[in-house]
């Protein structure tokens, strides 16, 4: 697989292949556990791992840019504030 298509690997395709390379890395092992348990094991192992491999390939694809949201509110100086009636002092 070229960097490409590592950069374009969805989640689902990167738990599979996780699965299929693990499922044979660890084949060894596969005959001491029961298969459903080590079938169990496998899709926990490759779903954490897959969601690392596509955390790291959004970064790799650069930085998604949020916009800033306008403050609707306006704040309110003391020029601009109108003044109540019963705060008004008269000299």
């Amino acid at each position: 697989m070229t960097t490409q298509n590592r950069k374009s690997m969805s989640k689902k395709d990167a738990k599979a292949l996780v699965y299929h390379k693990l499922e044979t890395a660890l084949s060894e092992f596969q005959k001491d556990i029961k298969p459903k348990k080590f079938r169990a094991k496998l899709k926990r192992a490759s779903k954490l791992f897959a969601s690392t491999i596509a955390k790291l390939s959004e970064k790799k694809d650069g930085p998604k840019q949020k916009e800033k949201k306008k403050s609707s509110k306006i704040k309110k100086t003391a020029q601009s504030a109108p003044l109540r009636p019963d705060t008004v002092s008269s000299n």
